[in-house]
């Protein structure tokens, strides 16, 4: 409720903004900081220690912070300076809370792809030389237990690149409850550390990147300790050629590994921002039926939720039938409707869901638990009864199967990706096993599918555009057995001969 009228507020003002403090943005900083301010007051404390150590607002600094929560951005945003941080590229997608880190300026980063990662490292280092400041979380993701990992060095070499100082931050308490809304009903306790000054960049660069690399880690392992939480996992060596990789595309250097980048037209993004306006425009009113009905639905029909379904159904289509051309072939081959079964896609692209929603078929499929927060699109997953995993825990992937199997034996259907992850290259990756483990348990057929053209239209890592062209889904005769290993080959063999045959391949 907050966030809406705010980022009206910055829409209108944005062009201002881009003429008079196109670098800094502190007017969109300001708008978030009251946004965050107004979010956490009726829910928990934040007391600041340290404000003295803070850099003038003026002053272009590397910070870098402990990442235990969520809740994390929030509690920094009240600082009141106006860095940017790093974010997944999906993020800027959410409306209206992508939309207005998107226009505050803030990194987006593809996960996973090198080439993505180098591209925000060079963005962070023009910012600061622009005169902005830079937020980092070094250990790169979410502790699950409170205990600080190892740091990579990215923050620190774009801070002596840049020769600005860095601004080491401890977030305490945030991580109580993670995982459920207790946490808001503890009190925060931010404690900001004395900066590197410039004078530690003199000299050899990898010497004072290492001595400021040690300097932060040390503060916050201290700062940690001093608040109860002393211990500290060690963490695995970084792979060396990335990390070279990184000090080469710092200093400048072109990295032969890395592919060039590829020039885009307006064409493309414009038809990417009409797309989500129409799906954003969309999605609102068919949530609000949902809601309405969502009680009905829990009474009669708790396992399919088939009327949620058909209200998913109705949003992909509407999104899609301006942009682009579906053809399905082998519907003769799809299960019926009240018949459970295991389906399973190759991933290309962020449209797959879209697309497989057409098939009109009643299966949960499973999402990151980050996304059920987002705004109408995530709640209306959770009434949907979808399944959330959080990535990297085993105790998330564990429970999640366990939902697989109790969705299965109710009578509604899963849907799969075996190879974990989007394609970066259309080719197919080799398969996990849970999805054919599952439909060994429960006693179902696997549904092979596949997707053609939705990585062509928009590709993996580039979710701002959408291209002209036309997608094919090819739905594969059911695949029935009693050996998960022997499901699997299966599945991917069928897959691979036609990913082949339309010229995709597999690794």
């Amino acid at each position: 409720m907050l966030a809406i009228p705010l980022f009206l507020v910055m829409l209108v003002v944005h062009p201002l903004v881009l003429l008079l403090d196109k670098s800094r943005r502190q007017f969109h900083h300001l708008m978030g900081k009251i946004w965050a301010s107004l979010t956490l007051l009726p829910f928990c404390k934040v007391a600041i220690e340290g404000i003295e150590n803070l850099p003038a607002s003026d002053m272009p600094a590397v910070y870098v912070a402990n990442h235990q929560s969520y809740l994390d951005i929030y509690v920094l945003m009240l600082l009141g300076r106006s860095f940017k941080f790093i974010s997944k590229t999906s993020i800027f997608l959410i409306p209206i809370v992508g939309w207005s880190m998107f226009l505050t300026g803030h990194i987006p980063l593809c996960r996973m792809d090198n080439k993505s990662q180098m591209e925000c490292l060079r963005r962070c280092l023009n910012v600061l030389k622009q005169g902005a400041s830079v937020l980092f979380f070094p250990e790169g993701t979410r502790t699950k237990d409170g205990k600080m990992v190892a740091f990579k060095k990215g923050a620190f070499s774009v801070a002596v690149k840049a020769r600005v100082p860095v601004v080491p931050i401890v977030l305490i308490g945030n991580h109580i409850g993670a995982g459920s809304w207790k946490y808001l009903l503890f009190v925060y306790s931010l404690r900001v550390l004395p900066g590197m000054t410039k004078t530690a960049f003199r000299g050899q660069c990898h010497r004072n990147r290492r001595n400021c690399f040690d300097g932060s880690q040390f503060f916050l392992q201290k700062t940690i300790g001093l608040y109860g939480f002393h211990q500290f996992h060690a963490g695995t060596k970084r792979k060396q050629v990335t990390h070279r990789t990184a000090v080469c595309q710092l200093a400048g250097a072109a990295d032969p590994t890395l592919p060039s980048s590829t020039d885009i037209s307006l064409g493309p993004i414009f038809r990417g921002i009409c797309f989500y306006s129409v799906t954003c425009m969309l999605a609102i009113p068919l949530f609000l039926v949902m809601l309405v009905v969502h009680p009905l639905v829990l009474l009669l029909d708790k396992s399919r939720r088939q009327f949620h379904h058909l209200m998913g159904k109705i949003w992909a289509s509407l999104t899609l039938f301006p942009f682009c051309k579906v053809a399905i072939e082998g519907m003769e081959n799809l299960p019926a409707r009240d018949m459970p079964a295991v389906y399973v896609s190759n991933h290309q692209s962020y449209l797959d869901i879209y697309v497989l929603m057409l098939l009109g078929r009643s299966f949960k499929f499973i999402s990151k638990t980050s996304i059920f927060l987002i705004p109408i699109v995530g709640w209306s997953m959770f009434l949907t009864g979808h399944i959330p995993l959080r990535r990297m825990d085993n105790k998330s992937q564990m429970e999640c199967l366990r939902r697989c199997l109790n969705v299965l034996k109710q009578g509604a259907s899963v849907l799969f990706f075996p190879e974990g992850t989007r394609t970066k290259d259309g080719k197919m990756a080799a398969f996990k096993k849970g999805a054919f483990s599952v439909a060994v348990k429960a006693r179902v057929p696997v549904v092979p599918i596949v997707l053609i053209g939705t990585g062509d239209i928009m590709p993996n890592g580039m979710e701002g555009i959408l291209r002209p062209g036309s997608v094919k889904v090819i739905v594969q005769p059911p695949i029935e057995g009693v050996d998960a290993d022997e499901l699997c080959e299966k599945a991917r063999t069928a897959r691979s001969e036609q990913l082949i045959m339309h010229g995709y391949g597999v690794h």
